[in-house]
């Protein structure tokens, strides 16, 4: 292909892509996350410096909603992508193949297509907003009880135990801790209950109402950052304070400060770093869900859908053996102060059986069909 052909195609591929992202009222950062590259990425493929890889390409296609042939043809010549798949040794038919592969693996098309997707009107959309962000202080006011709960059975041994006394007041505490929570978790869970589709199904946003969304996610994605980089650094300092009050106890031999008062701080800050976490993490699930990115892009939906299932039944299970083996122990023994390890030994074990059933789970037939393409670069297509 001759070298001015070849820059020109590339320069209006650059054009194009330029101008869709325009179209769709996406940022160059904005952009960069759903595609999945870094914005300096984006801003090259856009001045012509460099050629997303084919399956970058691909995927591009769709989040435009056009076909790849738009990009990659020249209406102004004669030359197509079509001949230099030719001389590259790559058939046409692998072109077309690809690109319906891939389109399979991204968007999994279902029966419910782009055209008869539900569109979510202005009011839905303020109404779900509302319950959202509600929601991510009731669950996370909910979780932090949870942890808070185990701070309070400490701090009431901490009064009676170094004098005799033997009391069921640390269990009432933390089941009140919990019921609370449940009741928050449950309130939370009916609110959301009539927009859970949009976790599973297709859907359309009005363009003024997207674009104003995606303004907002990228300055709501710098705050995101940010509370996760407090709530990261409160959880080392949880374990610098843990070992500053155990060494204070130490030194001076005293009992509650080594055994209570470290083991109460900890979790303290323990239970505001969660707070931020959960918090700061459904709102962002506010945002990925509406602009059905991250973890809620189409692909992701039906998968998700699949493994609920599984997992539903296996957490709802796990807990409930968990919970009920930390009260039985606790009452029995009484030993509150030291139970709660359970917690945090529970929570890892579960983390590791959610990865043994994502491992053991079959592969699908879809996946077996894909085809790996990111071995093929425009530049190696377009070469001479």
């Amino acid at each position: 292909m001759d070298k001015k052909i070849k820059e020109r195609m590339n320069m209006k591929l650059a054009e194009k892509i330029f101008n869709e992202r325009k179209r769709l009222g996406l940022s160059q950062e904005q952009f960069a996350e759903k595609m999945e590259v870094s914005r300096q990425a984006v801003s090259k493929w856009e001045s012509g410096q460099s050629m997303p890889d084919l399956d970058k390409l691909v995927l591009m296609s769709q989040i435009f909603g056009v076909s790849t042939d738009y990009l990659l043809k020249d209406e102004g010549t004669d030359v197509s992508i079509e001949t230099e798949f030719m001389e590259t040794d790559v058939k046409l038919t692998d072109m077309d193949s690809l690109e319906k592969t891939a389109r399979f693996e991204q968007d999994s098309p279902a029966p419910q297509s782009e055209k008869t997707a539900r569109l979510l009107n202005k009011e839905e959309l303020e109404e779900y907003r509302a319950i959202s962000f509600k929601a991510s202080r009731k669950i996370a006011l909910g979780v932090f009880l949870c942890i808070f709960g185990l701070v309070s059975c400490v701090g009431v041994n901490m009064f009676f135990e170094p004098k005799g006394i033997d009391t069921n007041l640390p269990a009432a505490i933390l089941l009140l801790c919990v019921a609370i929570a449940v009741g928050l978790f449950v309130s939370s869970g009916m609110q959301m209950e009539k927009y859970m589709f949009l976790k599973t199904d297709q859907f359309h946003l009005p363009e003024t109402e997207e674009k104003q969304l995606a303004a907002e996610y990228g300055e709501y994605h710098r705050k995101f950052s940010k509370n996760i980089t407090i709530g990261v650094v409160l959880c080392i300092f949880s374990v610098i304070a843990y070992l500053l009050c155990s060494s204070i106890g130490q030194i001076y031999d005293n009992v509650i400060w080594d055994e209570y008062i470290a083991i109460m701080v900890l979790f303290t800050v323990i239970a505001i770093a969660v707070y931020i976490f959960v918090a700061s993490g459904v709102k962002k699930d506010y945002y990925d869900i509406l602009l059905q990115q991250n973890a809620y892009t189409r692909h992701l939906k039906k998968e998700r859908s699949e493994k609920n299932d599984i997992m539903g039944v296996v957490a709802g299970a796990y807990w409930c053996i968990v919970t009920a083996g930390f009260l039985a122990y606790s009452l029995i023994t009484g030993d509150w102060g030291r139970s709660w390890i359970v917690w945090p030994v529970a929570g890892c074990l579960f983390g590791a059986i959610s990865v043994l059933i994502t491992l053991c789970e079959p592969k699908s037939r879809d996946a077996s069909k894909s085809v790996s393409y990111t071995h093929l670069t425009l530049p190696t297509i377009l070469r001479v």
